[in-house]
């Protein structure tokens, strides 16, 4: 027995051994550092590993060139410093994270397995197509990412870019450039100052996607076309400040934090329905056929111009600027005009459902071209300053109070029309309770 035992267990070793022999040999994954110099990423030599990182690898970039000369995959990447360059496809798996340092060169890279940009200066550069497939993240705080000369960054769809804190996402030279969002562009930290995204028509950013402000003020700076919906979380401030933005019949504008107009000009089809605070204070907003609502708007400056209807169901402070275009504004929650020279124009009629006050000692309220101010049945409207209300140019217009006009404040003469270019006609009661009140223009009253 002992015999047939020995035989059996000198079978099975034998087996093992030819088994061990035959196997795919394991390889481990290496940590490889580029040497300094300028080379071939596909040359040995230049790693300090000796091989060349493939897709179970980490490849570190601290400086000198590093030139793609044929497709790479790697499976992790950091880019801390040093040029990484080539036309060829570079495709990263795993983590990928880019402090600081350049990546240029008509190619595409591919990061699958999540990107982390922050603390230095990244340059995505000449050309160079740079599509986040994962999850994406930016901290910026004092540093600057400069997408340029025809480089494109792309958040693909499914996609997230978060952006944890305030800083600038910019252009520096050569070729126009770009940054797309198909997926999820969320700014999620940072309240200190603004994050200033694009440069003029030089850096465009485009959103297909969802662009959500959860904290701060995300400043649009460049030109954009947008299919898809911005969102201003309370607390938090959507700003388009410089360039020409384009919103198709499908994009959206929502949200309970604030939307501002600060120098840009916004051409929108889509839909505007913000819970909090709209802000105009320079640039243009143009909404051309879809009702708008908003319940704060706060009009200090620049154009609110539509053919459609806004309603503005909580407190309206118009200060400086102008509302025009033939549509129909509702102030539903009262209206404030003070210490500044309003115009409303180009047939737009403002239906005041509240209690409105103006303070214009010094300062002119105006209302030309075809314009109409109506104080509705049940609405005051309370002219507490000395003043005007007048016209400048254009067809004719008109004021007609339905409910209360009151003067309730100034010691002097406020004057109110301008011959037949601006008409008062009163169906509701006129009050006056100081100083003197000067109809300038023609007037049918009932």
């Amino acid at each position: 027995m002992r015999h047939t035992f020995l035989r059996l267990s000198l079978a099975g070793i034998a087996a093992l051994v030819l088994s061990l022999l035959t196997a795919p040999k394991l390889t481990l994954a290496a940590t490889c550092t580029w040497l300094g110099a300028t080379g071939d990423w596909n040359i040995p030599s230049n790693w300090d590993c000796a091989i060349v990182p493939g897709s179970g690898d980490t490849a570190i970039i601290n400086s000198g060139t590093v030139a793609m000369t044929s497709e790479v995959t790697v499976g992790s990447l950091a880019l801390t410093g040093g040029t990484l360059t080539g036309t060829v496809p570079l495709t990263i798996t795993g983590p990928f994270t880019w402090t600081s340092g350049y990546m240029a060169g008509p190619g595409v890279t591919n990061a699958l397995g999540g990107l982390s940009l922050g603390n230095g200066y990244q340059y995505l550069a000449d050309f160079r197509t740079l599509n986040n497939l994962g999850l994406a993240t930016l901290n910026s705080s004092g540093y600057v990412f400069y997408i340029y000369n025809g480089a494109v960054f792309s958040n693909t769809a499914g996609a997230t870019f978060d952006w944890q804190s305030d800083g600038t996402i910019t252009f520096s030279s050569g070729a126009l450039a770009t940054f797309n969002n198909a997926g999820t562009f969320r700014k999620s930290g940072g309240a200190a100052s603004a994050s200033y995204l694009g440069y003029y028509n030089s850096l465009a950013f485009h959103n297909t996607g969802a662009v959500q402000v959860l904290s701060g003020t995300l400043r649009l700076q460049g030109d954009g076309s947008h299919t898809g919906a911005f969102t201003a979380d309370p607390g938090a401030v959507l700003d388009f400040g410089i360039g020409t933005h384009t919103l198709s019949p499908s994009a959206s504008v929502s949200g309970a934090g604030m939307v501002v107009f600060s120098g840009a000009t916004v051409n929108s089809l889509g839909s505007y329905n913000v819970a909090g605070v709209t802000g105009i204070s320079a640039g243009t907003a143009n909404f051309t056929t879809r009702a708008i609502t908003t319940t704060n708007l706060i009009l200090a400056g620049g154009t609110f111009t539509s053919s459609a209807s806004l309603a503005v169901t909580g407190p309206f402070t118009w200060t400086f600027g102008t509302m025009s275009g033939p549509g129909t504004t509702y102030a539903l929650g009262g209206l404030t005009l003070t210490n500044g020279y309003q115009y409303l124009a180009d047939f737009r009629t403002l239906n005041n459902l509240g209690t409105a006050t103006l303070n214009s000692s010094g300062y002119v309220f105006y209302l030309y071209n075809g314009a109409v101010f109506n104080n509705l049945a049940g609405a005051t409207f309370d002219w507490r300053s000395d003043g005007s209300i007048t016209y400048s140019s254009g067809a004719p217009a008109a004021f007609h109070n339905a409910g209360l006009f009151r003067k309730s404040g100034g010691s002097g003469i406020a004057s109110l029309g301008y011959y037949n270019y601006l008409t008062f006609h009163n169906a509701g009661t006129v009050e006056v309770l100081t100083g003197t009140l000067r109809l300038y223009g023609d007037g049918a009253h009932t």
